[in-house]
């Protein structure tokens, strides 16, 4: 039996759990859960108040027939399978209502701000945090989080498409590779921008293996990650380009013809084995196993749980091929430099910062040019990022290319989407997300300093000062003093030599205060003093868009919008049906131009009828809805026995505005005081000319109640109607 010594037996560390809770809390914690909460709240709050819009009716419809077992095929108009399918499990798990139907995306919008979280070892924490602050305040991704349509998923897997990448650059584990793939599946089934998405990772991809790798002999051209990265993403892709070849050899593509089916298929086909062939001798069993994952992922959401084996063509060939030929199209007709000039009036911030870091990458790429460092023999690399030397492990600055690939994912999304035929408000989303991940680093970086030796000096007062001088500045500038005698122009005087004195008051502080801190420092607190306005000014503009005009056509980010006539209507019919059957069994028939959202909205009404152009008999309905282009050919088939209101449907921004801009019209616009003001009203009240009540961008519909329906209420004011005959008022909030 051997005796121990006690005294030199080392004490086991403690588990965490058994460390105290608030030993393990930090201020970035409650931070970052501070931001989360917000998150949580402006993405899941009151999303189903807002009425369905055109697109979104069809998802939500589309997603009710699945669940419900009236199926689903895919259809390249109206995007990927996997919203359909999502919503379609969220209904199933919380019930069909307006507020569930946009749970899709209010996750996926959480999803996107998590994101940066995943980065923190390339953005560190306080990278991190600022960059998830940038996406919590964001007007554009806070705004389209709650509307039901496919970008917010394929930008969450084009996230962790890049995520993925990073890692497999830094580690090459084939996990990461496996689920690179699983990511790639699904944006493909989510949205046809991952293409775009693929496109600039792909291009950048390569132009890091010619800059950064610099191979030296063919031999080893494939012993390098990003080469794996690279394969595996064209070989899968490969059948999924058929549309180009097809196009080539003079068939179309869209075309879904037995004898066009056959020959797209023999097309498809063979890039198939291409890129089985290529994969194969790459990667061997690594490469399909993710060729495994990928397809299983395909073919199970394209052919809707392998009901639709038409779903294959329509997938791999059709979706791509439809949305080349609608580049042409253009619809919108929106000018060139339409996202520059919409984006900057919601993302401000972001665009400085990003400027403004990548100015400062630059430098730093400069000053850190250097001969590379050649470890000593003793010192080997470990796999999972660290040095080893002499049995000792020290970390290892991450490799991976974050920052570099978040700027050239920015500008270059920023350019296609602006060449792109098709240019509209919720594809801002794309332009917005790389380029906050980016903006939040270069946040990060500003207030890299010594902030302890700043509050030692009392410079955080210049946080209070730089604004309000500012401030002053701007009211000297734009109200000057008048010669005038009367109360107004001598009180405007006086109000201008008041600002004049708090300027110089303020001017005298702010160079004591200065005085005591380097140059460095200063212009540092400017910085800051700068960006806290900037933040504040983009979370006003970002509960405006969402929350104030989130349905109103004086918000450029609403396009091809539901009105709010749409959700009155659809509460007074729904009353009605109430009062007078006790359920859903009111008699409701509605045309082709008004059918979307309100297939959607009459789903459940037993007795809903469509017509189409003209009920071609007299009607029996009692309630009519009619868009203007057929309520001509309808009237005869009503008589003289109902009621008629008119609603708004669908209305649209005023994009005059902004198209009819260019240089010399506009700087003569800035150089008139009048016409200044009312840009200056436009840009940062969303105040047009053309008042809402009166807005012309709108489409309209009737709606027609059955007299001796509505005589069954003693109510009138109930269900919104006024008098008799052909009465005409826009539903009021």
């Amino acid at each position: 039996m051997s005796i121990v010594d006690e005294s030199r037996q080392e004490t086991p560390a403690a588990n965490w759990l058994d460390r105290p809770l608030w030993g393990r809390i930090t201020g970035w914690h409650l931070a970052y859960a501070a931001i989360m909460l917000f998150i949580l709240f402006t993405r899941l709050w009151d999303l189903g108040s807002r009425p369905y819009d055109h697109d979104e009716s069809i998802h939500a419809w589309e997603s009710w027939k699945l669940i419900t077992g009236q199926g689903y095929q895919h259809s390249p108009v109206y995007h990927g399978p996997f919203l359909y399918h999502f919503s379609a499990l969220l209904f199933g798990l919380f019930g069909v209502t307006d507020y569930v139907g946009r749970l899709n995306p209010a996750i996926s919008g959480i999803i996107i701000t998590i994101v940066p979280f995943c980065l923190m070892r390339w953005l560190g924490k306080r990278g991190v945090l600022l960059a998830t602050l940038l996406m919590a305040i964001s007007p554009v991704v806070m705004h389209r989080s709650r509307f039901l349509r496919h970008d917010q998923n394929a930008i969450v897997f084009g996230l962790i498409m890049m995520i993925t990448m990073l890692h497999y650059l830094e580690r090459r584990e084939n996990k990461h590779l496996y689920l690179f793939a699983a990511a790639l599946a699904f944006g493909l089934t989510a949205m046809e921008t991952i293409y775009i998405t693929c496109a600039i990772f792909g291009s950048f991809l390569f132009l890091y293996y010619l800059v950064q790798v610099k191979p030296k002999s063919r031999a080893g051209l494939l012993d390098y990650p990003v080469m794996d990265l690279m394969i595996v993403m064209v070989t899968l892709l490969l059948p999924f380009a058929a549309a180009f070849p097809i196009k080539l050899l003079g068939h179309d593509p869209v075309d879904y013809s037995s004898s066009a089916l056959v020959f797209s298929g023999i097309i498809t086909a063979a890039l198939l084995l291409i890129g089985i062939g290529v994969g194969g001798w790459w990667g061997g069993r690594r490469w399909f196993v993710g060729a495994s994952i990928f397809w299983a992922i395909i073919l199970t959401l394209f052919t809707t749980l392998f009901t639709n084996g038409q779903g294959i063509g329509t997938g791999v060939v059709g979706q791509l091929a439809y949305w080349l030929s609608q580049h042409g199209v253009q619809r919108g007709g929106q000018p060139w430099y339409y996202y520059l000039a919409l984006f900057p009036l919601y993302e401000f911030l972001p665009i400085l910062l990003g400027a403004g870091g990548a100015i400062w990458l630059a430098i730093r790429w400069r000053r850190a040019a250097a001969p590379a460092v050649v470890l000593p023999a003793e010192i080997t690399v470990a796999s999972e990022g660290q040095v080893v030397a002499d049995g000792v492990t020290a970390p290892q600055a991450p490799t991976a290319p974050l920052l570099p690939l978040l700027l050239y994912w920015s500008v270059m999304a920023f350019g296609i989407y602006s060449w792109a035929g098709e240019k509209m408000p919720w594809l801002m989303l794309h332009l917005a997300v790389p380029l906050q991940i980016f903006a939040g680093w270069a946040l990060a970086e500003m207030l890299t300093d010594d902030w302890g030796e700043i509050i030692r000096q009392k410079g955080l007062w210049l946080l209070a000062l730089l604004p309000a001088f500012g401030l002053t500045l701007g009211r000297l500038a734009t109200k000057p003093p008048t010669r005038g005698t009367s109360l107004v122009e001598l009180g405007r005087s006086m109000a201008w030599f008041a600002a004049l004195i708090a300027a110089l008051l303020l001017a005298g502080l702010i160079r004591r205060v200065a005085s005591r801190l380097s140059g460095k420092q200063v212009w540092r607190l400017v910085g800051c003093a700068v960006v806290m306005v900037l933040l504040a000014l983009t979370v006003r503009f970002a509960w405006m868009a969402t929350f104030i005009n989130g349905d109103m056509a004086n918000e450029f980010l609403v396009y091809a919008q539901a009105a709010p006539d749409v959700a009155i209507a659809n509460r007074e019919i729904r009353d009605l049906s109430y009062r007078l059957t006790g359920g859903l069994h009111l008699k409701v028939a509605y045309d082709d131009e008004s059918s979307w959202p309100w297939v959607w909205y009459l789903r459940d009404f037993d007795q809903a009828q469509f017509y189409g152009k003209s009920p071609g008999a007299p009607l029996d309905a009692d309630v009519v809805i009619v868009g203007p282009g057929n309520e001509s050919a309808i009237k005869p088939f009503l008589g003289n026995r109902y009621f008629r209101r008119e609603y708004r449907l669908i209305w649209w921004p005023n994009q005059d505005w902004y198209i009819r801009w260019q240089t010399q019209s506009l700087w003569t616009k800035l150089r008139d005081p009048v016409e200044r003001a009312k840009l200056w009203r436009v840009v940062f009240y969303r105040d047009h000319e053309q008042d809402l009540e009166n807005w012309p961008f709108v489409h309209n519909f009737a709606m027609y109640v059955r007299r001796d329906v509505a005589q069954q209420i003693w109510d009138f004011g109930c269900i919104g109607l006024e008098g008799i005959g052909d009465h005409q008022v826009h539903g009021q909030q």
